[in-house]
Parts: structure tokens; sequence; C-alpha cells
């Protein structure tokens, strides 16, 4: 059985199973910003848990601002619950709340608006739910009656024994009144006449005023359970609406039996007598798939007496993690079913099962039947083979006949209206589990105290055919523990005598812990003991009573179940008080809670606590340049066994690792002060004694990187003209760090395009004009040195530049190297405005003529042999 989680949902709730179709029907195949919503997450709503109760103001919250969300409102998820009212503070549900408003705003901008407000633990999203029927294109109104009760064979589809082995098992019990099962599902037809008689009524709202909470359990008029409908956010709590799915798994569960009407219910008691289990409506889901309030329909079964529920539907999506409301929820009903409220067993088992269907996505995947605290269904057909739709997987707990369309094999129920029919699905599997529960918990826990969860799991597991792993090869593992029986589960204790004693109790001792070990007494019967139980105190146990152990004594059961006689037991009683006497004495228990005679009162002293001790694995201290990282690990051990954890000082630079008993010291040198030596520690405990462990680090001084060699100017001859720079040439590190690099070039034109990978720089022309090219080199800490040079991108295949032109001002004129020249500059008639004898020319410092006094009109540029012609505007 797996073991608690979390979860939360309003859903449209996917049921696994579906009517027998009509002839000619076609096949309905099954479909599987700042903060993320998960996909198929119900619109307008969002579930909150608060870090401490709210105040409100009608039905918004004082000081929290939620005007983002336009107009909403803010309703408690778990209902005020009358008398039941501390217990559910005392488990949290008080702070949960769903906030609606309109379902046009997306989540993500509803889930931002109340992700950081500091009033809230935890943010959720309502994953839709499906049901998970099945449809399909025939119809056979003729199949033979409950062959999933007991199977003859004698039919290609069918294998003698594909059963839940029912008329064998209502020899011995037919199920109890005192056992009340929710079915949670579509509702339930309440008036029909094979479920009418084995109804769970609410006798204070069946006789009390309409209208009104006459049982003070926080719901009005709940006379046989209660509709957890809502819808677009209002709430629309309680009227039942009938519902085919629901009333087909309510008859697997307990239709009546030997009443001369339809078919029978695996718990339906015997009609002529008026026993049978009772069958509590929890409706979640309704023929329109509306979103549902299935948490508080759990905390609800468990405050009013349901010891099982019945979970035959699951997530749209199955792959949709459960959220925290919803675990929550469920753990809820484990705990506190059977229980009053003063934690005091009242009913025939102390804690709740919930029973889910896998699934009809033929997939390893589906939540929440495959969260750790729930008991998960798988679907066999009619001859011991996995039903083609069923899910699987090693999550699942048991299988149960579910049908299977293929092999024209249905399960065959109560329906509407006193109306009957074929459905199939893992929907029709769980039931049948529910109801061998029911009949389980029948026969060993109504009448007396002491029958709990743990046992029910057991039952049905240990007493599993295995024909149904068998025959399903590579499923072998993925189908539980096999296909429940309830004649072997009822037959599994037959033994009236008490388990034989354990008669070899030895004890050592290690600090404050005491080990125990005995072997496994001798069967009776057959049978070894199911538990032992162990009862210890400071003071003398010479005149214990098991069953009245009294005040200062506590008492440990532990599972012997299935062990054979000669086996070794040993167990650990940790965290005593140190150097005490203790006394202890242990009897074996049958799976009836009949106890064995008590062992010898055994006096065991404690020992004293020994410190935690710390290992350097490199040292205790290190340097490291500034720039570096670097660690140092310790190995963390106790002497006594004892659990370890750690502090540490907090310091910059410096983070802490604790895995496999080892602790890492991390040291990132950029994030501590350079050119000094600091000093730390950690201290470590066992929750009793603590050590401390000093450590140290030297960051060496930084040094800002140098220029180490000079860029000379660039002359690029085209646009198209690339060279590379080989970084490491123009700059160095006295501390042998690597270098970043960045480049920036003076002009808002682009005149060359630079990329820098690793140490190379690329320069590409993209233009023509000049430029200063700026490269930064930076260490790691940001100490940083520049160099500028200068690019020219020019078109080669001339002498020189003439530019701009036309020319409104300043005539530049620009050579391709340096050179002297002679140059005149005149009209069209040949007058001279401009002339130079032996004047320097350079690439990157060109002459400029003064044209500003010139009329309008075409000039002459002869410079040496060269002649140009420009356009004065």
């Amino acid at each position: 059985m797996k073991q608690p989680i979390l979860l939360l949902a309003a859903i449209l709730l996917a049921f696994a199973c579906t009517r027998e179709p009509e002839p000619g029907a076609s096949v309905e195949e099954m479909s599987a910003p700042a903060i993320e919503v998960p996909a198929g997450s119900v619109p307008g709503v969002i579930r909150v848990k608060f870090k401490e109760e709210p105040a409100l103001a009608g039905t918004k919250a004082e000081g929290l601002d939620l005007s983002a969300l336009g107009n909403y409102t803010m309703t408690r998820t778990f209902p005020p619950a009358g008398k039941w009212e501390p217990r559910h503070r005392a488990a949290g549900l008080h702070l949960w709340y769903d906030i609606h408003f309109d379902s046009s705003l997306p989540l993500t901008k509803a889930g931002d608006a109340v992700a950081d407000l500091e009033d809230i633990s935890i943010v959720e999203f309502v994953p839709q739910t499906r049901s998970m029927e099945l449809e399909y294109p025939f119809n056979d109104p003729d199949l033979p009656i409950q062959w999933h009760y007991q199977n003859p064979g004698g039919e290609t589809q069918w294998a003698e024994g594909c059963d839940v082995n029912a008329f064998n098992a209502w020899k011995i019990e037919t199920g109890k009144p005192e056992v009340i099962v929710a079915i949670n599902d579509k509702g339930v037809d309440y008036n029909h006449e094979d479920l009418m008689q084995n109804l769970w009524v609410n006798q204070a709202e069946l006789n009390g005023k309409p209208g009104e909470d006459d049982d003070n359990n926080g719901y009005v008029d709940d006379i046989y359970g209660y509709s957890f409908m809502t819808t677009d956010g209002s709430s629309t709590y309680g009227k039942i609406s009938v519902g085919d799915h629901g009333t087909h798994v309510a008859g697997t569960v307990a239709a009546v039996n030997n009443n001369g009407l339809g078919g029978g219910g695996v718990a339906g008691g015997d009609g002529s007598t008026g026993t049978g289990v009772r069958l509590m409506i929890t409706q979640t889901l309704d023929d329109m798939k509306n979103a549902s309030m299935t948490e508080a329909s759990f905390v609800y079964a468990a405050d009013n007496g349901a010891v099982l529920i019945n979970c035959s539907w699951g997530f749209t999506n199955p792959e949709t993690q459960t959220p925290a409301s919803y675990m929550e929820a469920i753990d809820y009903f484990n705990t506190y079913a059977g229980m009053d409220e003063n934690g005091e067993q009242v009913g025939p088992m102390a804690g709740g099962l919930i029973i889910f269907a896998a699934g009809n996505e033929g997939i390893e995947v589906g939540h929440p039947s495959m969260e750790e605290n729930v008991f998960a269904v798988a679907a066999l057909s009619a001859n011991f083979a996995r039903s083609y739709y069923t899910s699987y997987g090693t999550w699942v707990d048991i299988c149960a006949p579910g049908g299977d369309a293929n092999r024209k094999v249905y399960v065959y129920s109560t329906l509407p209206d006193n109306q009957y029919g074929n459905m199939q699905g893992s929907s029709m599997a769980a039931p049948h589990a529910t109801g061998v529960a029911a009949l389980i918990i029948s026969h060993y826990g109504a009448g007396r105290k002491g029958f709990t969860r743990d046992k029910l799991i057991y039952l049905m597991q240990s007493t599993a055919n295995k024909k149904a792993l068998e025959e399903n090869g590579s499923y072998a593992d993925k189908l539980g523990a096999g296909l429940i029986d309830a004649y072997a589960a009822l037959m599994a204790e037959t033994s009236e005598a008490a388990p034989n004693p354990v008669t070899d109790l030895s004890a050592s001792v290690t600090s404050n812990n005491i080990t125990l070990n005995w072997t496994v007494p001798a069967a009776v019967d057959g049978e070894t003991a199911y538990a032992y139980d162990i009862f210890y105190s400071k003071n003398s146990l010479a005149t214990l009573d098991p069953t009245h152990p009294g005040e200062g004594v506590e008492q440990v059961q532990v599972y012997g179940a299935g062990k054979p006689e000669g086996s070794a037991l040993t167990v650990t009683l940790d965290k005593l008080e140190f150097n005490t006497d203790y006394h202890i004495r242990v009897c074996a228990e049958s799976l009836l809670g009949r106890c064995s005679a008590l062992t010898d009162d055994k006096t065991v002293r404690t020992g004293s606590n020994s410190k935690p001790v710390v290992t350097p694995l490199d040292g205790t201290s290190m340097t490291l340049a500034a720039y570096e990282t670097g660690s140092m690990r310790f190995r963390l051990t106790d002497p006594d066994g004892d659990a370890l954890s750690f502090e540490g000082e907090s310091l910059p630079g410096v983070s802490y690792a604790f895995a496999d008993g080892v602790l890492t010291v991390t040291v990132n040198a950029l994030k501590a002060e350079d050119g000094k030596t600091h000093k730390g520690s950690f201290t470590v405990t066992d929750g009793y004694d603590s050590v401390k462990q000093s450590f140290s680090y030297t960051i060496k001084p930084n040094h800002a990187p140098t220029a180490k060699e000079s860029f000379t100017d660039q002359i690029y001859t085209s646009v198209s003209e690339s060279r590379s720079f080989d970084l490491t040439k123009y700059f160095s590190d006295a501390d042998g760090e690597p270098l970043t690099y960045t480049v920036k070039q003076s002009s808002t034109s682009i005149i060359v395009n630079a990329s820098v990978s690793g140490n190379e720089l690329t320069l590409t022309g993209h233009s023509y004009g000049s430029t200063t090219v700026t490269v930064m080199a930076a260490d790691a800490r940001g100490e940083s040195v520049l160099q500028d040079f200068r690019v020219l991108v020019r078109d080669a295949s001339r002498p020189y530049d003439l530019y701009p032109n036309p020319v409104k001002d300043y005539l530049n004129i620009r050579s391709g190297e340096a050179k002297t020249v002679d140059l005149t500059v005149s009209g069209k008639s040949g007058a001279v405005v401009f002339s130079a004898t032996g004047t320097a020319l350079d690439p990157f410092a060109p002459l400029s003529v003064d044209m500003r006094e010139q009329p309008g009109g075409v000039y002459y540029v002869q410079i040496g042999d060269d002649r140009y012609t420009i356009v004065k505007q």
C-alpha cells in the first residue's frame, strides 16, 4: 500500500466505465508568465492556503489586495463543520480558501496577483477531472448477469474463477450496516428499488426541520449525503442529482441481495433480514461534468461515519499532479474516519481507505489513483487477462473484474429509475474491491475495536488470487497483488486461539536506543502471529494488563504478518532517555486481536550519548585565487547512529551541502573580499550534543588586467574585408584568470562589425568611413583595461577619397596611405579657387578645403596626375 502525499482539486471527474452501447453506436476514444498554470486547470478559481486565518468582510479578505482579480468572492475550501470544526482547525483545513473570479481573466494573471502575498503559503490551480466512462458500438442485453461475482467459465471469453468469489464469501459474511461506504461519483438514485434499503440515512436531518443543520455537522438537509457541486464560483451545494455512473457503481458495492429484484451487490447483505453495508452519497460530478469540491466530500465522509470511499474517476490529464489541499483531505480521511471528535474509535475500522479506479488510458500514469495514500484498482476481463483499456503500473494495489468490450463481457448493475444495465471500465473494477473491503470490515471489525486500515489492506493483498498475475506476462508486476478474493480474505483468520508467546526476547543498547530481537513463535492452527505488541515503561510491568496498559506505559505494534516460524524480527526503540532503566514486555497478537502470554518483565538500561564526529577529508583551510571556487569536505558520523543535522555560519561566498554523510563547504572567491584570510565554522548536532568545526580560506589579492601590446591602426580596402586578432597578444592578467572582452566603436554609424569568440576578436567591414574601436578586457571581479585604435574602411580601387560629393561647406580629401602631393581646385571656367604644394595627406587625417564661399556648380580637383569632378551645392 502506498503512503500519503497531498494535492488539490475542483474537477471534471473521470469515470472508469461506460454503459453498454446501443447497436451501431460509434466508439468514443478516451483522450487522455511569472507563475506556471498546469494544463487542464479549471478557469475562474484559485485555491490558497493562508499562514494564519484571514479576517473576512463578507466574501472579501480584509487587508489583502486582490483588486487585480476584479469582482471576486472568497470562501472556505472546507466549509465550517459544526461540532467537527475543532478537529478541522487542528488539521489546518480552515486555512484553505477558494477565490472565485471572472473566468475570462487568465489564470496566469490571477496567479501573479496572489503568488507573492506574504499572508499566503500555498497557491494552487484546480485540475479538471473527467469520467472514465467508455462507449462502445454494441449492446448485449442478454449478457448473463454478474459473472463478476461467480464466474462459471464454459465460454471462450470466460475463465472459471475469474471473479471476486462472492458466492462462497456470502456463506460467511454479506455485509453489516455498521460499515458505511461513501460513493464519490455522480449522484446515486436514492429512490432505486434495489438500493433504498442499503442507503445511509442521516436521521437527524430526515426527522429535522427543512433548511436547518439539525445535527450541527456543517451541512443542511444532508439526508442521504450531499452534493458537493459548484459552478462558476457560486456555491450550489446540497441537492443530489441522479447519475447513471454513480448509481451503477453503488449497485456493485451494495445493491440489496435476496429481495427478488434485479442483481445483487458485493456487500449488499440479505434483504430479508435488513443486513448489508450502508451507502453514503457524496456527489462530486454531474452529467454536465462540472467542477466539484472533492476535498470537502472526503472530509464530510470522515466526519459522518464512512470508513471507505469509492472513487471511480480521475483527472482529465492523468499526469496532473495532485494538489496539496486535495492530499490534506485524503490524509484527513485516512486518519479520522471511524473516529469521534475526541479521537476514540467509534466505527468498525480505525482510519479510512479511499479506493480509486486506476484509469482507462492504458498507460502507466494516473493521478490521483497513483498517489501513495490511496488504494488503486486495475481492471480485468472475464478470463484473467488485463482489460485492454486499464491503466497499470507498480503503483496499482490490486485488480478486480471491470469488463472488456473487446471480449463482449460487461459488469451488470443498477441504473436510475429502477433500471439495470451493463458498463465496463476500471470504474467497475473499483467498486468490486470496495465491496470486498466492506465485507472484510463487516466480518473482522463490526462490533469490536482494534481493526485498522493496515489490517484491511493486508487481508486484501495477502489473499489475492495470483493467477491474474501469472496470466498477464509483462504486466505481472503492474497489476498489484492480484485479483481480489472475498472468500479467501474472510477465511484468512479462522483460529480462535491466541498465538504462541515469544520465548527468546533479547535486547542490546546503543546510547538511548534499545534494539529488541526475537524469533517468530510456532504457528497455531497453521497461522503465525499477525503482529507483536511491545510495551515499555520506566516503571515495573510485572502486573501489566495488555488490554489496559495504564499511565506511563508506551506501546508499539510491529507487523509480523506472513513471516514463517523461526524467522528473526528486530525492533529498535529509539530516542529514549539516557542512562535510564526501562521495563519491556512483548506479546504476540492474532489478526483478530487475541494476545499471547507476555514475555517476562525485562529491565534494560540505556547508555550515555556520544557526540558527533567530524572528520576533515580535505583539510580545514584552503587558498584561492580571487576568481576561483573551491571546496572542503567533512565526513559527519555519529557513534550512536543518531540522525545528524548541521548549521553553517553565514559568510559571503560560502555555501553548504550535506549528502551521503559528507558536508561540503564551497567557497566562491568572487563573493568574498580578496587579499584576506576568512574564518568560519559550522555546528553539527545529533539532537542531544553538538560539535563545532572551524575552517578558513584565504583569497589572494586580485590584479587588474594590463595592456600587453598596442593595436595598430587598421585600413580596410573593401566593405567585405575581415581580420582577426588574438587578444592574448594585446592583454594579460597577472592572476592567470581568463578575461572577458567587449568592443565598442566611436561612430554612430556602423563602420565595422565586431565579434568576440573566446580570445579572438574579428572585425569585418560594413560601410565606408573611419571610426575608433575600443576593446575592453575585464576580469571576473570587474577590473578592466582599455585599448583604442583607428579603423578606416575605403574603396582601394581609387587612390583618393573626396567627400562629401556634392559638397556644401568643406571638401575632405583622403589618401589610402600617407603621402605628400600638389593639388588644385578650380571652377568650370578654369579659375583656381584653392591650391597647395607639397601638402601632406593621411588616411586618418584628411585635408579639408573650405568651399563655403564658392558659388554652386561643377569643380575639378587635380591631385598630381589624377583629376576628379565634384559638385558644389
